[in-house]
């Protein structure tokens, strides 16, 4: 397979990299939609119910006293911890709608942009997970697995948003019309590519006429000698 013929690879369930990249913005909708509610709730839970919390069980055999001093931090300051945590949230739905639009517009500066932001979001958010985990005492596996299998997810999607980029760089080199006018070629953008061949315009005859005689009269007679 040719690794410029983007249109011929496909990916996660059979889609090409702009289906795929429009499905990833919709997920990626959702999860953060589901995520600021759970924040705005764990916030509620902080502030007007904290004994409540201590008993939720957040994993296996794991209670509060596990997570002991990131509650407390939790607690001391709710506003500081829980208010960036909604605002990554609402950015996070914001980046998933630009990408979905990104994707079904072919819009390759709106893709680029997409990537930095997200790719910077990514390794901060990345150093904020770190120092959540070394917050717990007990280094609980199903939250690691979790955490993996979300950062497997987001490179994931940046690599294919880097595939369709250049699928789309690709195919704007193709998809051009080739505009024939005489001897002068002009490229026009096109989708699908096509090849539109303008006939140059008649030369213009000049008739000359013979004193005494009607120009219809020099046609017949130029007819007549050409048949013969």
């Amino acid at each position: 397979m040719d690794k410029n013929n983007f249109d011929s690879k496909v990916y996660c369930c059979s889609n090409s990299a702009r289906t795929e990249t429009k499905t990833l913005g919709i997920i990626d909708v959702v999860l953060h939609v589901i995520s600021l509610i759970l924040c705005i709730w764990i916030s509620d839970l902080v502030k007007n119910h904290t004994e409540y919390i201590q008993n939720i069980l957040l994993s296996t055999n794991s209670t509060y006293c596990d997570y002991e001093g990131l509650f407390q931090k939790i607690e001391q300051h709710p506003d500081f911890i829980i208010v960036p945590l909604i605002i990554y949230s609402i950015c996070g739905i914001t980046l998933g709608a630009l990408l979905f639009h990104a994707a079904r517009t072919r819009n390759q500066r709106l893709l680029k942009l997409w990537f930095i932001v997200t790719l910077i979001t990514l390794l901060l958010s990345l150093y904020v997970a770190i120092m959540m985990v070394i917050e717990v005492k007990h280094k609980i596996p199903l939250h690691i697995l979790v955490l993996i299998m979300g950062y497997i997810y987001a490179w994931y999607e940046l690599w294919i948003v880097v595939c369709l980029i250049r699928e789309l760089r690709s195919s704007s080199g193709s998809n051009m019309t080739m505009l024939v006018v005489a001897d002068h070629v002009e490229p026009v953008d096109s989708d699908p590519p096509a090849v539109i061949v303008l006939s140059p315009s008649p030369t213009p005859v000049t008739v000359y006429t013979i004193e005494g005689e009607s120009p219809s009269n020099i046609t017949k007679q130029k007819n007549l000698e050409s048949n013969t």
